[in-house]
């Protein structure tokens, strides 16, 4: 005989982890906080047409955020773009006609992140036979030299009566007309910003029925945020291009020549401290003005190694003082290093892999901090070839710490030379080689304007 006095205390305990929500979720890809706020309510999913969805829910008090999702089937759930972080409606398009779709959102708030809400599912409508079709659509998301232009080119045909004309709408309040009833189209636009892009092309014909074909892209705008660009082009101090005027000068006279930079381009790059006269005590480098970076920053630099002084390593860039440092190793490996506050262990990262001399290396240094309580991410990217356009930096090195890490923001930058840089991993000693296009940005760059940065850049330099 079964003693059910046994099984009563164990059932109760596992619905009180199931009431806890300890045993997880069998919906949603997201986690939850404890304690944080209640799952959003009130959503609803309606079709717009064929191809789109509106989505809406109720807001959720002091909400900062929130995360909405879509998935088909038993697929795995994928995000929504929303057109702001505390939006609360949403028209997901680029979908299948006739098809199902199921949603749900999560919000954020000072408290933590909710768990998702109840799912909803939608059908879109189904397609016109009679409505026009576009075709052989194509898109050049971004161009060498100009990321942040994109181009869209196809085909609208008409099934009955003539195509009237199509419509790109790029999703940042500019949109383009076609001119006349040519089926054939294409469209150039230019964005002002880097963000996620929704592009929708709106074909009509002579009776008044329309088709659209929705696409979201990635867009790279390299102003977008930057601090300093600094670029090394034979002037008599180191021009700076973001429009912050943080013009720097170049010290050590006779320790600092123009040379050919990454392309292949006379007096574009500048060589540091390859001269038999610099040393650790007379060296060439160059400073910029004050570059202010509270928090989140990206650091992107290329570099050519002089063989002859490789095994002296050497400091590359970093905030005067030693917060940030970017620095070659005497074993030829490249760090990234932040100094923590009130002089506790500095977070590194570095690149497992030697840098080759005489050869243009980039690296890209990303630090984001996130989370409550505090944690920073310091993230390096390498690029070993600056003519091959088709394979972008990659990430080498990874090292996270409880904390904000968090840097001055009245002081100078210094390139090749330490100017009282304390924490570089190979002292104060100067750099012997080539340096080309110092960038520094105030936030933290996604991985797809990290590789634009190395697939889409060109002389002469934006």
């Amino acid at each position: 005989m079964t003693d059910h006095r046994a099984i009563r205390p164990a059932r109760t305990a596992l619905l009180a982890l199931l009431t806890a929500g300890l045993l997880g979720s069998c919906g949603g890809s997201g986690s939850t906080t404890p304690g944080g706020p209640a799952a959003p309510t009130g959503l609803t999913a309606t079709p717009a047409s064929a191809t789109s969805v509106t989505v809406t829910w109720t807001p959720v008090a002091d909400a900062t955020g929130y995360t909405l999702e879509r998935r088909t089937g038993t697929s795995p759930y994928v995000p929504v773009t929303l057109p702001s972080p505390t939006a609360t409606t949403v028209t997901d398009t680029g979908l299948g006609a006739s098809t199902t779709y199921t949603y749900h959102v999560s919000a954020t708030t000072a408290a933590g992140t909710s768990p998702y809400s109840a799912d909803v599912a939608v059908t879109t409508a189904a397609a016109d036979p009679t409505a026009p079709t576009i075709d052989g659509v194509t898109v050049v998301n971004g161009i060498v030299g100009t990321p942040e232009q994109v181009t869209v080119s196809g085909t609208a045909t008409a099934r009955s009566g003539t195509i009237q004309g199509v419509t790109v709408d790029w999703g940042d309040a500019g949109s383009t007309s076609s001119a006349g009833t040519s089926s054939a189209f294409t469209a150039t636009h230019t964005y002002s910003t880097s963000g996620t892009d929704t592009v929708t092309i709106t074909a009509t014909d002579s009776a008044g029925r329309m088709v659209t074909d929705a696409r979201r892209l990635q867009v790279t705008h390299f102003g977008t945020n930057s601090q300093a660009h600094v670029v090394f082009d034979g002037q008599s101090t180191p021009r700076e291009l973001s429009g912050k005027r943080r013009t720097g000068v170049y010290t050590g006279s006779g320790c600092f020549t123009p040379v050919t930079d990454r392309y292949g381009v006379a007096n574009q790059a500048e060589r540091f401290n390859t001269a038999s006269a610099c040393t650790v005590g007379v060296a060439g480098g160059a400073d910029t003005l004050a570059i202010p970076l509270p928090e989140d920053f990206t650091v992107d630099l290329w570099i050519n190694p002089n063989a002859a002084r490789a095994g002296q390593g050497g400091w590359l860039t970093g905030q005067e003082g030693g917060a940030f440092s970017l620095t070659l190793g005497t074993d030829g490996r490249v760090s990234a290093t932040l100094a923590a506050p009130g002089g506790g262990t500095p977070l590194r990262a570095t690149d497992p892999a030697a840098t080759p001399s005489n050869v243009w290396t980039q690296y890209v240094a990303r630090i984001e901090i996130a989370g409550t309580p505090a944690q920073t991410t310091l993230q390096l990217y390498r690029k070993d070839n600056a003519t091959d356009r088709a394979t972008p930096a990659r990430r080498v090195a990874e090292a996270t710490a409880a904390g904000a890490y968090v840097l001055s923001t009245s002081r100078p930058w210094t390139v090749a030379e330490a100017q009282g840089g304390t924490t570089s991993g190979a002292g104060d000693r100067p750099f012997a080689g080539d340096v080309d296009d110092l960038r520094v940005y105030d936030r933290a760059l996604e991985p797809y304007e990290i590789a634009a940065l190395s697939t889409l850049d060109r002389y002469p330099k934006p």
